[in-house]
């Protein structure tokens, strides 16, 4: 409703204050008496009828005329009846009076059809039965007033609820107008439309995606001639649709409707939408400024309690002609709804190549608050026909399952693996998570030999390890003596005093130094180099190595490379076991697996104690023996990972290389060492849980938002756009006001029925008069019921 089309009524106790505000010349119609600007009429002319509040007051005065005494013999007896109901007379007149002005009153008004601004500060229900109470005191004063004592109190009591309305009025002015007031003329707006996942929700059979797109073009088709308006697409990198503001409302609207306005999913960033805000609306060429957000309200991407990134938006928004007012029209939500969906594919290792299976996981879940029954679970692999796993139950609210897919990739480069959720619900954009996979074709590794001769039976480490990456058995269909090009890793052998021979150790992914003794200090400075860049090391110390090298070899800046220091070597009695129990790092937990792996078979001969760094917390051990001692020990070093073994793999030590779990175990632990070197790759994808549970914004951060920027969450589209175009929203109270009148009049029925029946005002009673001797006679009996027969003469 337009302050500038509508009348203001101030609540003033008389007439003429209403009558005067109804036709005020002044622009704002504000009350000419007391700038009051509460409530507006659409049809002012109709408040003339408030004149007929004098009839019953004028029938109620000429009913009090004083009448002609006439005298009378029996007038004592009925003016002592007359005394004792006087006061219950006026106290019912009053009532009657107050309640046939009400009536009037609330018809008068009620069909000049007031209008109530929406989101008051000031409850207008106490405001308005605030009026009548006063009304009713000033009423019955005015019924009884020659008494002065209780006349007093009405009339205090009808001054101080008009005072406290009309107070209230002037405050509820006061926020109107600061709430909804906009300067005249043009301004520069920021149409930010939620692009998240969560958008996509269907709700009434259109997606709240849609619904924004709609409502933002009433937006447009509502602005103002001097408007000039631009559109971000919120996801989690906004992009501007309309890089300028603009007056041209087709292109808008073209923009709106084009193929590029479309949902992004993942989540929609905040922050980021409304900095890009106040760079477009630094180049608009109006001085006020706004953002109108169209959002389902996600806590998600919104970050309210990190205060610093908050603060600087507030500085960018400063930096404006005027700081800008931040409308957030949020869409209502569901009480309930039905979702399920793929939340998470995960790889059993991140590194990944053609020469062997790989474990997918695919966990699904229930967002929603109902059971969901999904039919099935398919993966797609590359185009590839998809593998289809049934599902046989319902899926509980909040409760999540995981499904495993072995996969072999064929062949090296990016993969797409697609899991697809065969299922009906209200959020279908989460039903389908991808991932892009990268299969590698090598992954070349440096295998350092420290011994230059065996014993006869005794095979060189470096050359186990080998053996172990580079198997020559037959995998997946390949016959035996298949070529080393069939398989991932890539080892090379040199020995320790011939790795001065390699001039560039980058294209490596992982060193193993085996049985190494010592290595010459400026390669130990290389290698420690290539590890700080992101490159791994294993180090597996046999009899051989000498503590001193190990001990002292520390990176230029004195960073130690090994985690721990070699004190004794130890060869136990009977050889020791491992404790699997204790094996939790990544790179052991798969032969520590009992039903999987015979690792539980190992036996250790000959060790080195290690001694830890206490002062150090980067430190990790992933395995002990059954002594306690630690076995497998974990330690980055710059962008790299270094993992140290206090044995060598040689049958001198142990048994490991014997058995079926040693191929894995170093497969595992050259993974482990590599992924640092490749950043990123293939690691699990999530969809935004947080996004399909609708998690909404609560008080507490609308409330931190709000200390920084100022932000306006208007309750309805309706109010979004008086906020935007200088209107004030509101509803009609014709319908109350003429519901109070039908129970004032109803009221006043049922009194003027009840003081007719007390009164018997509608009975006419008959009189009988009686002969003087009946008289005597009668009176003769009365004494003697009194006094008895024997003192009646």
């Amino acid at each position: 409703m337009d302050r500038r089309q509508k009348t203001v009524f101030c609540f003033l106790p008389t007439a003429l204050c209403s009558l005067l505000t109804a036709y005020c010349p002044l622009p704002t119609a504000h009350c000419p008496l007391c700038g009051g600007a509460f409530m507006t009429f659409l049809n002012p002319l109709i408040l003339f009828g408030l004149a007929a509040i004098a009839i019953p007051i004028l029938i109620h005065l000429m009913n009090r005329s004083k009448p002609r005494p006439i005298a009378w013999g029996a007038m004592q007896f009925l003016m002592a009846s007359m005394t004792a109901r006087s006061r219950r007379v006026k106290i019912e007149d009053g009532i009657l009076l107050c309640l046939r002005c009400l009536a009037l009153t609330a018809l008068a008004l009620a069909m000049a059809r007031p209008f109530l601004p929406s989101m008051s500060a000031v409850p207008w229900v106490l405001i308005l039965p605030g009026m009548l109470l006063a009304v009713l005191c000033a009423g019955i004063a005015t019924v009884i007033w020659p008494n002065v004592k209780l006349r007093g109190r009405l009339l205090k009591t009808a001054a101080v609820l008009l005072i406290i309305a009309v107070l209230a009025t002037l405050l509820e002015q006061r926020i109107q107008a600061r709430r909804w007031m906009t300067a005249s003329g043009g301004g520069d707006t920021v149409i930010i439309l939620d692009a998240s996942l969560s958008m996509t929700l269907v709700a009434n059979g259109q997606s709240h995606f849609n619904q924004a797109i709609q409502e933002a073009r009433l937006l447009i088709e509502q602005a103002r001639p001097g408007d000039a308006l631009a559109i971000i697409l919120a996801g989690p990198v906004p992009r501007a649709l309309i890089s300028r503001p603009t007056s041209d409302r087709q292109e808008l609207l073209r923009a709106l409707a084009g193929p590029d306005c479309k949902p992004t999913g993942g989540i929609m960033a905040a922050l980021e939408a409304l900095n890009l805000a106040a760079s477009l609306l630094a180049d608009g060429p109006n001085v006020t400024k706004s953002v109108v957000l169209f959002t389902d309200g996600q806590v998600t991407g919104w970050d309210p309690q990190s205060s610093a990134r908050w603060a600087f938006l507030a500085s960018n928004f400063t930096q404006l002609p005027a700081p800008p007012r931040v409308i957030c029209r949020r869409l209502p939500q569901p009480e309930g709804f039905r979702n399920a969906l793929v939340s998470e594919i995960r790889l059993s290792r991140s590194i990944i190549g053609t020469d062997r299976p790989v474990k997918i996981e695919v966990s699904i879940a229930n967002s929603g608050t109902v059971a969901v029954h999904p039919t099935a679970l398919e993966l797609s692999v590359a185009g590839q026909p998809p593998e289809r796993i049934p599902i046989m139950k319902d899926l509980m609210p909040q409760t999540s399952e995981t499904f495993l897919f072995p996969h072999r990739f064929e062949a090296p480069g990016p993969q797409l693996v697609q899991a697809r959720l065969m299922t009906e619900d209200d959020l279908p954009a989460d039903n389908v998570l991808e991932q892009k996979v990268q299969v590698l074709e090598r992954l070349p590794v440096l295998l350092v030999e420290g011994a230059s001769t065996e014993r006869f039976f005794f095979r060189k480490t470096a050359s186990l390890i080998r053996s172990a990456l580079t198997p020559r058995e037959a995998t997946s269909g390949q016959g035996a003596g298949s070529p080393e090009s069939s398989f991932l890793v890539k080892p090379t052998i040199v020995e320790a005093a011939d790795i001065g021979t390699i001039k560039d150790l980058s294209p490596y992914r992982v060193i193993i130094m085996a049985d190494v003794s010592r290595l010459p200090a400026t390669e130990a400075d290389r290698v420690s180099a290539f590890v700080k860049a992101g490159g791994g090391l294993l180090v597996t110390p046999g009899a051989r190595a000498e503590p001193a090298f190990y001990n002292a070899w520390q990176t230029p800046a004195g960073e130690p490379i090994l985690p721990a220091r070699l004190e004794q070597r130890i060869y136990p009695p009977d050889p020791l076991k491992l404790d699997l129990k204790s094996f939790t790092h990544p790179a052991v937990q798969l032969v520590a697996q009992p039903d999987q792996s015979d690792a539980r078979l190992g036996l250790i001969a000959g060790y080195w104690k290690l001694a830890l760094d206490p002062a150090s917390s980067e430190i990790r051990v992933g395995g002990k023996l059954e002594s306690g001692a630690p076995w497998l020990l974990e330690h980055p070093l710059g962008k790299g990972e270094v993992l140290m073994l206090p044995m060598a793999f040689d049958r001198r030590d142990s048994n490991l290389s014997s058995l079926k779990c040693f191929v894995p175990l170093v497969h595992e632990m050259v993974y482990f060492l590599a992924a640092p070197a490749l950043q990123n790759i293939n690691q699990a994808v999530k969809n935004p849980l947080e996004e399909s549970t609708l998690t909404g914004l609560s008080d507490a951060d609308i409330a931190a938002v709000r200390s920084h920027i100022d932000l306006f969450l208007p309750g309805s589209m309706e109010e979004l756009l008086t906020a935007f175009t200088g209107k004030v929203p509101g509803q009609e109270l014709w319908k109350i006001l003429i519901l109070c009148a039908l129970l004032t009049l109803l009221a006043e029925v049922a009194l003027t029925r009840w003081i007719t029946l007390h009164r018997h005002l509608h009975q006419a009673k008959p009189v009988t008069l009686k002969s003087p001797a009946e008289s005597v006679q009668a009176m003769k009996s009365h004494l003697t019921e009194l006094l008895g027969n024997d003192r009646i003469p």
